[in-house]
């Protein structure tokens, strides 16, 4: 299971996830972190005037063996440095925290705006990903950002 929170403010954009899990298992770094367990997410600034198939933000958030890592699918792939995470895993609980800086969002949205938004946990419970439980649709099965949900700014 999973609990998310979104916030920001004139920098960043924030995300807290804690996800429930009886067995913590990353054994991925960079853009296979899909495969072990770990949070995708997706901002779509476009929401209201795109085809389901226009490029939109993805970026992954892990607990790997090289600590807390931020890749990014989209426009220039690749570890995102700018960005901050911090994993903490008590329990069966993994807690996600993430800056995204808005520079990496195409800017910060205005009051009034809405963005499309996905959010997964990746489940992988030490074999292979066995699935995932999403916030919204849109990036688990296949990429369409006409699925995803709605962040009001």
């Amino acid at each position: 299971s999973l609990a998310a929170k979104v916030s920001w403010d004139q920098t960043n954009l924030y995300l807290l996830v804690d996800v429930t899990d009886d067995t913590h298992a990353q054994t991925y770094t960079g853009q296979d972190v899909w495969k072990g367990d770990g949070i995708q997410f997706a901002i779509d600034r476009q929401r209201a005037s795109r085809p389901s198939d226009a490029p939109y933000a993805e970026f992954g958030l892990s607990l790997t063996g090289d600590g807390p890592q931020v890749f990014r699918w989209t426009d220039t792939p690749g570890l995102v440095p700018e960005a901050t995470c911090v994993v903490m895993r008590d329990g069966t609980h993994t807690v996600y925290e993430a800056a995204i800086p808005w520079v990496l969002l195409g800017g910060r949205p205005k009051t009034g705006d809405t963005l499309g938004f996905s959010l997964l946990a990746n489940d992988n419970d030490g074999k292979e990903r066995e699935g995932w439980v999403p916030l919204f649709d849109g990036i688990g099965w296949r990429k369409e950002a006409s699925k995803f949900g709605a962040l009001m700014f």
